[in-house]
């Protein structure tokens, strides 16, 4: 009777497996689009649904039943595990969140809306199919880590091979000598480094050169003869323009700007060995340290904005070891806070982080107030009370920085264009997608402050500059105030345009297959000037071309292609935070909670889907391993 019970458990696992394979594979062979073209040659409707529905499928290819074979033995495996209904009810969850961020994701690169989901009418069956799949593939995957049992050795004496014992005992020269080796191509085909446009505007700025400054034309200059502004970081503009001027005493400004990116390597290769030396110090094993240093020595997002002249690159290294400082603090909160250096390095973290990152001041507020709640219901003042006074100098130099002496220099702030791009975006696509649905006097006051002409025909729902870029710098305080009542005039309209052009500007940080694939790679061309002769030299360009090839098929190698695709690094530091809550260790989101900040920040940016936004995100990944790492390690002890 046992043996029979046993037999109809197992078909049933087999036929279960089989209907759930069947459904994984509508994803790969199923198109989304709707096809064009089609003849039919019958006018009934069901039958020219049945007919686009084939239409959709990929010809017939061998691989995918062979496909379907590794995906059935893969399920039939992982089903055959228990978990409880919990565990369930959770997996199905979240399962379904991802599902949703993935078919959404799908329709909006197509067609910028969601429209391929159900128009025509038979689209809905192959979001339904497709849908179906991806559910099982994510739960298939959390079912499968549900049961992973991951085990930390016990015994405090490890049995070490040969290689770790060597790795170990010279693990600084070791990653110092593979750091140089692999970045030292990179370094000298894009001899002297790369840049984005903001790079000739914080030259313009520091040289004077008022023609070439588009940021100082944006914005009403405090003194018509100091072009300085706060558009970019004041203390990168000041920074990076000395070093290109001692470079260009020197020899010229392409020396220039390669030595400030040579200074900006050896800060980054020094701040990333010293977070492989704090792995070992908090008993991360070698194995993990050694993937830590090959993930920072080919990540190819880490070697191209090594060589970047941005402030970005300065600012996610600097959010690094402030990350590096709150996660030491919540483990051995004296080993910092008695250590009169440490503490020093710690507040002087703080002011270049909030001299450097324009939106610094809400990553800082957000991660340190949580350190703050953490030991506030510990209920331990004593310790809250020097942790203010450690925050609380920094930001008064900053105050006094920022307020004070840029204010008696002279130097203008931003503009406020910088802040109001969601909107902008909001109006520009109710513009551009039903033009009448504002009124005359409506579309004088919008006018007012932006184009309207540019809103309703440079709309691109990827990239705000184009419509954020006509801000009127004359604009009144009146006017302003008339333009946010008609925004939220036709908010209350028109929620449904205001929350599609919200998703068209944020779906790349969250959504793998749209936003940016690699790092900045070439000089801006504008830099070749006849005022700043910055250039790459000739003789590396069929280099320059092999190495954006390559880039291109890593995009798609799979497994490979994980670095170079945004939204994975976001997914990595949403699920951490997960297994955290998970886990009940509430503690380790404080050092996560400045990368919360930057995520949150990166929704409201300019750009859908912009590495810049998130590269503290990218440097802090070998980070988010070790606290991961440690958690498996304390569950296991």
């Amino acid at each position: 009777m046992k043996k029979n019970e046993s037999m109809y458990l197992k078909l049933n696992t087999i036929l279960f497996s089989i209907i759930i394979t069947i459904f994984i594979m509508f994803p790969f062979i199923i198109n989304l689009p709707a096809p064009k073209g089609i003849y039919y040659d019958n006018p009934n409707p069901f039958y020219h649904a049945m007919q686009s529905i084939y239409s959709s499928f990929e010809e017939f290819d061998l691989k995918w039943n062979l496909y379907f074979f590794f995906i059935f033995y893969y399920i039939y495996n992982v089903f055959k595990e228990k978990i409880t209904k919990k565990q369930i009810i959770k997996g199905c969850i979240l399962s379904l969140i991802l599902t949703i961020i993935t078919i959404t994701g799908k329709a909006l690169k197509m067609n910028n809306n969601l429209n391929p989901l159900y128009s025509p009418n038979y689209q809905i069956v192959k979001t339904i199919l497709i849908g179906i799949g991806y559910f099982f593939i994510y739960y298939s995957l959390y079912y499968k880590a549900v049961n992973l049992n991951i085990k930390i050795p016990k015994s405090k004496k490890k049995i070490k091979n040969k290689f770790s014992k060597i790795f170990d005992s010279n693990q600084t020269i070791i990653s110092i000598t593979l750091i140089v080796i692999s970045w030292l191509p990179i370094l000298t085909i894009y001899y002297p480094g790369v840049a984005s446009g903001d790079t000739l505007d914080s030259l313009a700025q520091f040289f004077n050169q008022r023609d070439i400054c588009w940021s100082a034309k944006a914005i009403i200059l405090k003194n018509n003869s100091v072009i300085l502004n706060k558009h970019h970081s004041v203390l990168f503009t000041m920074l990076f323009g000395f070093v290109v001027k001692i470079g260009n005493d020197m020899m010229s400004y392409t020396f220039g700007m390669f030595l400030f990116v040579l200074l900006q390597t050896i800060i980054l290769i020094t701040c990333f060995v010293f977070l492989l030396y704090y792995m070992k110090k908090i008993n991360i094993p070698t194995w993990a340290r050694v993937i830590s240093l090959l993930y920072i020595c080919f990540c190819p997002l880490i070697s191209d904005y090594t060589i970047a002249a941005i402030k970005d690159t300065l600012g996610a290294i600097l959010l690094l070891i402030y990350n590096i400082f709150l996660l030491q603090i919540i483990r051995n909160y004296k080993s910092i806070i008695k250590n009169k250096i440490y503490v020093s390095i710690f507040m002087i973290d703080i002011i270049l982080i909030l001299m450097i990152k324009s939106n610094s001041m809400f990553i800082i507020c957000f991660s340190y107030l949580s350190l703050l709640i953490y030991y506030l219901y510990l209920k331990e003042y004593s310790k809250i009370k020097k942790l203010l006074f450690i925050i609380s100098l920094p930001m008064f130099i900053f105050y006094m920085y920022d307020h004070v002496l840029l204010d008696s220099l002279e130097i203008t702030g931003t503009n406020k264009k910088e802040s109001y791009s969601i909107p902008f975006m909001q109006l520009a696509r109710l513009a551009n997608r039903n033009n009448n649905a504002f009124t005359e006097t409506d579309r004088i006051i919008l006018n007012n402050v932006l184009s309207y002409k540019a809103m309703r025909t440079d709309y691109t729902p990827r990239l705000a500059d184009s419509v954020k870029n006509t801000y009127k710098k004359e604009v009144t305080e009146q006017e302003l105030k008339e333009f946010w009542e008609v925004y939220f005039k036709y908010m209350r309209k028109y929620p449904k345009v205001y929350i599609a052009a919200l998703v068209n500007s944020t779906y790349g940080y969250y959504f793998p297959e749209v936003g940016e694939t690699r790092g900045i790679e070439e000089v801006d061309h504008r830099l070749g000037t006849s005022i700043f002769k910055i250039k790459n030299l000739d003789k590396f360009k069929d280099y320059m071309k092999i190495k954006e090839k390559n880039n291109q098929i890593l995009e798609v190698i799979p497994f490979i292609n994980f670095f170079n695709h945004l939204a994975y690094y976001t997914w990595f530091l949403i699920f951490t935070i997960i297994y955290i809550i998970k886990q009940k260790k509430y503690k380790y989101l404080i050092p996560l909670s400045s990368l919360i900040a930057i995520l949150m920040s990166s929704l409201i940016s300019p750009i859908n889907g912009s590495f810049r936004y998130i590269l503290a995100i990218v440097f802090c990944i070998p980070l988010i391993f070790s606290i991961n790492y440690t958690i498996i390690s304390e569950k296991e002890e």
